[in-house]
């Protein structure tokens, strides 16, 4: 996650969080929408792990600075202080993005901790992992046509869930197949893919350097996370013949 996104996240996470009010549900359009907004951004802060008290200093953080910031506009000036804020990010920039990395990579770790069992049980029932982490079981083999280079599109049914049963992607449940070329695949998927023919099936479970990474995807796969996936290859068009 960048720096600038971070604090553009803080920007939409503050308007809700400065209602002049008792209640914390919205009632009217705006504010909905607005409540919307911040939850939405909120998302991609999820693998900070902040809690109650993190929380309130980041809050405190972002309405001080805009606060500040209205006063400069309103008084059109500049100021030594301006200055030293000025410093003092600069400063800090190397503080926040470890700490980013830290939080990111912890959250990740205990995510794969979380898989455990999950693995385990895709392990036990006959699956055969590979040097890359990738483990899989081949349902059927399919035929002798075989992809040929990252540019060959495939035709197939993709269906991908988390150690919860989430589903993170499934063609199967939109009911029609789709069409992928091979680099438009986790590499996960590819390696798997690769080792069936056309009308083959297979299943494959991803680490997650194969997968979405210590990063996720906001609020769909947590960082570290494990992707179940079943692949049926129905159709292969290479261009390299």
């Amino acid at each position: 996650m960048s720096l600038k996104r971070v604090f553009l996240c803080a920007a939409f996470l503050l308007v809700p969080a400065c209602f002049k009010r008792n209640s914390d549900t919205p009632t009217t359009e705006a504010e909905k929408t607005i409540y919307m907004m911040g939850q939405m951004q909120g998302d991609s802060l999820l693998n900070l792990n902040f809690d109650d008290h993190e929380l309130d200093l980041f809050f405190a953080g972002v309405k001080k600075r805009i606060k500040a910031i209205k006063e400069k506009q309103d008084k059109n000036t500049s100021s030594s202080s301006d200055d030293e804020n000025e410093l003092r990010y600069q400063d800090y920039q190397m503080h926040i993005q470890n700490f980013i990395s830290e939080r990111i990579a912890e959250s990740a770790l205990l995510e794969k901790h979380k898989n455990q069992k999950f693995v385990e049980s895709f392990m036990s029932s006959g699956a055969t992992k590979l040097p890359s982490g990738l483990a899989y079981k081949i349902k059927s083999q399919g035929d002798q046509n075989r992809i040929k280079g990252d540019d060959a599109q495939v035709e197939l049914h993709l269906h991908t869930t988390l150690r919860t049963g989430a589903v993170v992607q499934s063609t199967i449940d939109q009911g029609t197949k789709q069409t992928f070329h091979m680099y438009e695949l986790l590499p996960g998927l590819v390696e798997g893919v690769n080792l069936i023919g056309q009308d083959g099936e297979i299943e494959l479970m991803l680490p997650p350097e194969l997968a979405y990474g210590q990063g996720g995807v906001a609020a769909l796969v947590p960082g570290g996370a494990y992707i179940l996936a079943y692949v049926k290859l129905f159709k292969i068009s290479n261009t390299k013949e």
